[in-house]
């Protein structure tokens, strides 16, 4: 498969996921604290003004669900001081959204109503302002509302989202904390590089790659178009007993990924490897190894993941992606999938 779009597939999916799930115009990421958020928008036809709507909530019995929509203009010109919100015609109230990043906090009564809706046979959902009317679709919500309360163990409870769901039983998924992390401190410097003929190269390239779904391996039709150089692998000393050997594994339009080791110092025992096509990584700062990946041209979805050195291994910090591709510069929000407490320490060796 071609890598670019493999990752468009991949995007918004970890494998630390709790829950990563969409549906029409709607998607749920939950994270590893058992806080769901989910986002509605425009309908995909690149016709309608770009839309849409954050749902959070908290895991546990009473968690109240806070809402706020995010609003562009088609000419990208500056948003109405004032919007008006409308239900099936019903005027809602107006919302101020911020002139900074086009968002607007929803109310407790406009949330509640904004449910109901979404769970209806049709819903007319609709924002204006000035010379500009924006359409929230509602295609997907109810499939992705259940996996909302399937997730924080809500069916059939009284704080079920899904009305259809609402019953006499208890919450059975109760918060989680965050994960803490403690990130050593390190400044590796200038690598060294293993160049394809060198000695050691086969074996360290065949470790790091071991299924050959590199472009830059030597079975692949296309590792003509990678130099010498850029098939070097670079190794990083992180301390007196670990190394880090960094392989390049493709570079696409707007997309590069690596390959990462974790060796000994003398490059022989592989501990831990980061890079697949099932999560790709793109960047090595020293501290981190980590992943950003842009989900098409327009640069409106992304996805991304951090992994932390702790003075062993290189471990998950964080994971998110920014929502469906639907126009928003940089994607409409921040949807985790893994989010920790990281506190830095120095190194002790």
């Amino acid at each position: 498969m071609n890598k670019p779009l493999l990752l468009l597939a991949l995007l918004g999916t970890t494998a630390t996921a709790a829950v990563s799930f969409t549906h029409g115009d709607w998607q749920i990421n939950c994270d590893n604290t058992h806080t769901c958020r989910v986002a509605g928008y425009q309908t995909d036809d690149g016709e309608k003004a770009p839309v849409s709507v954050l749902l959070t909530r908290a895991a546990g019995a009473d968690t109240p669900i806070s809402g706020k929509i995010s609003l562009l203009t088609a000419d990208e010109s500056p948003l109405p001081d004032h919007i008006t919100f409308t239900l099936d015609g019903k005027n809602l109230g107006e919302l101020r959204p911020d002139k900074n990043n086009g968002e607007a906090e929803l109310n407790a009564a406009q949330i509640e109503a904004l449910l109901a809706a979404l769970q209806a046979p049709r819903a007319d959902i609709q924002f204006s302002g000035g010379k500009t009317q924006w359409q929230l679709s509602a295609a997907g919500a109810s499939a992705v509302f259940l996996k909302w309360d399937e997730a924080q163990g809500r069916l059939q409870t009284a704080s079920a989202v899904t009305l259809k769901q609402r019953g006499k039983k208890a919450v059975t998924v109760a918060p989680a904390a965050k994960p803490e992390l403690k990130a050593v401190n390190i400044q590796p410097g200038k690598p060294t590089l293993i160049a394809p003929d060198a000695a050691d190269y086969a074996r360290l390239n065949k470790l790091l790659d071991p299924k050959a779904e590199c472009l830059t391996s030597d079975s692949s039709a296309d590792q003509e178009f990678y130099s010498a150089e850029e098939k070097s692998l670079a190794v990083y000393e992180l301390d007196a007993r670990h190394k880090l050997v960094d392989k390049l594994c493709w570079g696409g339009p707007y997309n590069t990924t690596h390959n990462y080791g974790l060796f000994d110092n003398k490059l022989q025992n592989l501990q831990q490897r980061l890079g697949s096509d099932e999560e790709p990584m793109n960047d090595f700062d020293g501290k981190t190894i980590s992943s950003q990946m842009k989900g098409r041209g327009l640069g409106d979805c992304w996805s991304g993941s951090e992994y932390i050195w702790t003075g062993e291994k290189y471990e998950l910090s964080s994971a998110l992606d920014s929502g469906l591709c639907r126009g928003f510069g940089g994607g409409a929000w921040q949807l985790p999938t893994f989010v920790s407490n990281v506190t830095e320490v120095e190194n002790a060796q």
